[in-house]
């Protein structure tokens, strides 16, 4: 198994953790494993927006062409796509993507805590 997929998994138990149901795609012999060819994990929970995660090992590449590939599913508004980044023994960090713009939503990176666990505190 790979480092992404090892991410991957980390990932979906860190949002587990936090109370969402996490949907991740069964790692397919030939072609693309990914939700709409651009997510890796789609994370929902009651009352909150649906969050379609790409996850990445520490650099966040691609944002600009989600932006540039998915104008219609910012077009909807009822869900967040997001990266959700793992820096080498620093921590996580959370980038939302949007039509025109990037912001990051939480950095573990500046926190006193163990990896994963920041990042675990702050979606909940």
């Amino acid at each position: 198994m790979g480092k992404g997929q090892r991410r991957e998994r980390q990932c979906k138990a860190i949002y587990e953790t936090a109370g969402f149901a996490v949907a991740h795609p069964e790692r397919a012999k030939f072609g693309d494993n990914d939700l709409f060819n651009q997510f890796d994990l789609l994370a929902m929970q009651p009352g909150h927006r649906p969050r379609f995660v790409q996850v990445k090992s520490n650099t966040a590449t691609g944002i600009r062409t989600m932006q540039h590939d998915l104008p219609a599913f910012f077009a909807f508004g009822y869900c967040t796509a997001e990266y959700a980044v793992a820096h080498d023994n620093e921590g996580w960090r959370l980038i939302a993507v949007l039509p025109d713009t990037t912001g990051v939503l939480y950095d573990e990176r500046e926190q006193d805590c163990n990896m994963g666990e920041g990042l675990t505190a702050y979606l909940s």
